[in-house]
């Protein structure tokens, strides 16, 4: 009963907020797939079988790429796999395919030295030594549920939690990694009759060294139909609530991406909006409704004072961070983001991984795709790329997946020229 109460709301969630436009073939969505500069390319699983990838993360000289068998083949091979930058082989202490057996909704890399694999599955933390692939024992986890996002900071891992069954508290948490212990940061009640998340924060830190989470509380009645997000900014090492924006978003607006950072602004995008928010003292310093909708989008990503956006209607978008002018939009070639949920941007140039389509060419269904920074403009579309990206900024190599490899794509001799 839980299982199908579970679907319906989702259906219920997609109804309400998603807002999927009708994408036409465009023609430079026709044009001829570029051939990439691959450095390596490794297989997950020793049988080469296909899997789904979470965000990658780097450790060091190693990425890790978090992998999960597909659904109609998942017999429990699932877990992180850790390559060489330079080589793709295979961390000494994790040269082995994906083998742990519990389900995993997220994962991270934790640690100051960026020495913990946390992986996460709903109900309890399980930790990992980069340098010996071992379990870490004998941790204290949060003693409730713990939903599907987390986010790290340093040794913390920072995780939005609520009792089972639960829907009229929650609290957010943080688990130390390094001590292995958790602590309560705020307990916030909800509107009675209103589903809720907590999703994790993002991280700030200020002038004074004090330690600033910005944090969303989304809240769903899927009878009315309503939805809401409120914004909350908490000065973690003063152990006191700065700010509170109640109902940022239009009614029925919400999100399922937490926020980024930019200096001493934090930048929200609703499913139908934008905002710009002063992290001090929680102005609104620029907003725009109407933006064209998106429930599902990947996380926005800064770079030389433009914010990039993107929404499961395939438009991508750029604002100037400071005077939130629209500076761009792509509204002509499909870019419905890939699981995986990260951008990257290189050298000027935007990067974004887009899901297969059934109207688009089948050449490019799955692909990464490439547009200017200053103008939106795509220069070029490759082929069979679906997952998260990471960029290495000093040699310009960017690692992605199929549903098969990992691939390592030095960007500077990307294209290649016939």
């Amino acid at each position: 009963m839980k299982l199908i109460t579970i679907n319906i709301c989702l259906l219920i969630i997609l109804s309400l907020f998603s807002c999927k436009k009708d994408i036409s073939i465009h023609e430079e969505d026709s044009i001829t797939p570029a051939k990439l500069y691959i450095v390596w390319h490794k297989s997950v699983f020793d049988d080469n079988a296909g899997a789904i990838f979470d965000n990658p993360y780097f450790s060091n000289n190693y990425v890790g790429f978090s992998a999960k068998l597909l659904y109609d083949k998942n017999d429990g091979k699932l877990g992180a796999v850790l390559l060489n930058k330079l080589t793709g082989d295979r961390h000494p202490a994790w040269n082995h395919e994906p083998n742990i057996s519990d389900y995993i909704s997220d994962w991270d890399i934790a640690g100051e030295d960026k020495g913990v694999v946390v992986y996460n599955n709903s109900f309890f933390l399980s930790l990992y030594s980069v340098n010996t692939g071992e379990e870490i024992p004998e941790f204290n986890p949060a003693p409730n549920m713990i939903p599907p996002r987390i986010s790290t900071f340093g040794n913390i891992v920072f995780m939005g939690i609520s009792p089972h069954g639960n829907d009229v508290w929650g609290e957010l948490g943080a688990f130390n990694v390094k001590t292995r212990t958790y602590k309560e940061i705020i307990h916030l009640d909800m509107i009675d009759g209103y589903e809720f998340t907590l999703l994790p924060p993002s991280v700030y830190i200020a002038a004074s060294n004090d330690t600033i989470l910005i944090f969303q509380k989304r809240q769903y009645n899927f009878f009315m139909p309503d939805g809401k997000v409120d914004i909350y900014a908490y000065n973690m090492t003063a152990d006191s609530l700065l700010w509170i924006i109640d109902d940022i978003t239009i009614s029925g607006n919400s999100s399922v991406k937490e926020g980024i950072i930019v200096n001493d602004k934090y930048i929200f995008q609703g499913s139908n909006s934008v905002h710009c928010i002063n992290i001090l003292n929680g102005t609104i310093l620029w907003e725009h409704q109407e933006v064209g909708g998106s429930f599902f989008q990947q996380d926005n990503l800064y770079a030389e004072g433009k914010i990039f956006m993107n929404s499961e209607g395939g438009k991508v978008f750029c604002y100037d961070i400071n005077s939130g002018i629209l500076l761009w939009e792509n509204t002509t070639s499909y870019s419905n983001p890939s699981r995986g949920g990260r951008m990257v941007f290189y050298n000027g140039k935007l990067y974004i991984n887009v899901i297969p389509d059934e109207r688009l060419p089948l050449e490019l269904r799955g692909s990464l795709k490439c547009y200017s920074g200053n103008t939106g403009e795509l220069l070029w579309s490759s082929v069979n790329s679906s997952g998260g990206l990471i960029v290495d900024n000093e040699t310009g190599y960017l690692y992605t997946t199929n549903e098969h490899e990992v691939f390592c794509i030095d960007l500077n001799k990307s294209p290649i020229k016939d």
